[in-house]
């Protein structure tokens, strides 16, 4: 049995809509496995940065995301922030340990969102 729950606030209700919707088809296509996880997502205006993930525990996220963004620089945002999610899953490039050493753009774990959310974009939009 599946316990996956998506929690949206702030934004439009069409970003809320399509945020759950790139969330729920991510978990299915890329963490098909976890059966347990909860993502809530909050879309509000932040400063600095566009998005950012919070692990609470070993199954539930904080994402927050920029809700002024619109169009792709959304959508690739939020792919970037659910790759953190599975990065923190399975403990990945050493998201878990202190990197504030480590330039941003050189920590293992960005590259390889950024890297990532571009093609999530491309794969999603086949699918959809």
């Amino acid at each position: 049995m599946s316990n996956i729950f998506i929690f949206t606030w702030g934004g439009k209700k069409s970003q809320r809509q399509l945020a759950e919707d790139i969330t729920l088809w991510y978990i299915n296509e890329k963490l098909p496995r976890y059966k347990n996880l909860n993502i809530e997502i909050d879309l509000e205006k932040i400063d600095d940065v566009q998005g950012y993930c919070v692990e609470i525990d070993k199954r539930t996220f904080s994402v927050v995301i920029d809700k002024r963004l619109q169009g792709d620089d959304f959508i690739t945002c939020l792919f970037h922030e659910l790759t953190h999610v599975e990065q923190h899953l399975r403990n990945k490039f050493g998201i878990r340990e202190d990197n504030d050493n480590i330039h941003y753009l050189d920590r293992l774990y960005e590259i390889d969102a950024y890297t990532k959310q571009e093609q999530l974009l491309e794969e999603y939009r086949l699918c959809s």
